[in-house]
């Protein structure tokens, strides 16, 4: 198929970019690393109904300067529209085309800049590095969507992006990488996908930059600093469900309030362990957990767990598990010999699985437990400042992880097939 076109679109897209351009849904991303053509795809997007009566478009940038730099997306609209038979503003920051259309340029520097956009309508906004912006500058422009009645133009919200360089952008990451849904589709594109980039000499160019800035602009995963599994990625999640089968195992870590009780549903496939679904309490009582258990696992039509890992600090709960015909461990029934803390040497191990040591990804996760890849990729982590192998991670942010890591120390420590 070929998308829809205007003889404002100087170019044809190339694939990854016709690919996006084609997607119906409301909301889209495009991009992932640099060279991957993303400003020229929000542009082309924008342009595509500027023949249509009263069409607005708006793309926006996070500042001002960000808008204005040589070849940013103004720069490239006017070398793109200079000379044809639309009009600029410099005034308004806007094109206007002979069908009235309009294409408006704008930033959202800070939080209450998205209210300068309260009044208008448009029906497509796109934003060009979009993990530069807060999230809620983003929801709030969802509100500026709309048509008028009868018009068959379509609604699109789009947004092209690096991975996020701080840990406000990991929102963006979270929405369409870790979230990832039908309903927002996500086009990855990079160098590879534009052949009109000199691959080699900008790959070069990167040279230059320190390791850790270099991998930012590739990897969705390596942004936030002191994570204590930092060799978690995308290949370690998947949507992969259990084996009808085999059986599954529980793991739990005991959450004292304000604290939750994290529940984890596992099943060793022999060649990969599969983290498929989790539960997260508040102020739960250990008879209302035990049945919650169960009742998930007849819903789901899976097995009653052959084995609860559980918290040496919860006693009365593997008691409860026990009644229940689920057998229930101490996870501290093995502690380590040579380490100064079994909690450390249960990490290492857990660690090791995340990716060993022949590049495989032993631990997989399914995408529907949120709760464990946020404290994964986000919440779990040192404290502040350089960290040597054998220091304990700050509290909170750790009970789907610390379930896990019990369940590993117990149960996998040699691997999958262990």
């Amino acid at each position: 198929m070929t998308p829809r076109m205007t003889k404002y679109m100087i170019h044809q897209p190339l694939p990854k970019q016709a690919a996006f351009l084609l997607l119906p849904h409301r909301e889209a991303f495009y991009g992932g690393e640099p060279g991957g053509g993303k400003s020229d795809a929000l542009l082309m997007g924008a342009l595509q109904h500027v023949d249509v009566p009263d069409y607005a478009a708006l793309l926006l940038r996070r500042t001002y300067t960000d808008l204005a730099l040589p070849e940013a997306l103004m720069d490239r609209a006017q070398g793109w529209l200079a000379g044809s038979d639309a009009h600029w503003s410099e005034q308004r920051k806007t094109w206007t085309f002979p069908s009235g259309a309009t294409l408006t340029f704008g930033y959202l520097e800070n939080e209450k800049d998205k209210y300068r956009y309260q009044s208008a309508a448009f029906q497509y906004i796109g934003f060009d590095e979009l993990s530069q912006f807060m999230e809620s500058q983003y929801l709030y422009l969802f509100s500026r969507l709309r048509r008028l009645m009868g018009s068959d133009v379509p609604l699109r919200m789009r947004g092209g992006s690096n991975p996020p360089a701080t840990s406000e952008g990991q929102w963006v990451k979270r929405r369409f990488i870790l979230d990832r849904s039908g309903k927002r589709p996500f086009i990855p594109a990079g160098l590879e996908d534009n052949p009109f980039i000199d691959r080699a000499e900008y790959l070069e160019s990167l040279d230059h930059l320190d390791e850790a800035t270099r991998r930012s602009l590739f990897d969705w995963f390596a942004t936030i600093e002191g994570l204590v599994f930092q060799n978690f990625d995308e290949d370690n999640l998947t949507e992969e469900e259990p084996d009808a089968e085999r059986p599954i195992e529980i793991a739990i870590d005991d959450g004292y309030y304000p604290d939750p009780r994290a529940t984890l549903f596992i099943q060793n496939k022999g060649t990969h362990i599969l983290v498929f679904d989790e539960m997260i309490q508040l102020r739960t009582l250990e008879e209302e957990t035990v049945q919650d258990i169960v009742d998930r696992c007849q819903a789901e039509t899976w097995p009653r767990p052959e084995l609860a890992v559980v918290s040496h600090e919860a006693p009365a709960l593997r008691t409860r598990l026990r009644t229940a015909n689920i057998p229930a461990r101490n996870w501290l029934a093995k502690r380590a010999t040579s380490e100064r803390s079994t909690r450390v040497a249960a990490i290492k191990a857990t660690r090791a699985l995340m990716r060993d040591s022949k590049g495989q990804r032993v631990i997989r996760v399914h995408r529907r437990c949120k709760n464990l890849i946020w404290e994964i990729t986000e919440g779990y982590r040192y404290p502040e400042g350089k960290h040597r192998p054998d220091d304990r991670p700050e509290d909170g942010n750790d009970h789907a992880c610390e379930a896990l890591e019990s369940w590993v120390w117990l149960r996998a420590r040699r691997g999958a097939g262990a």
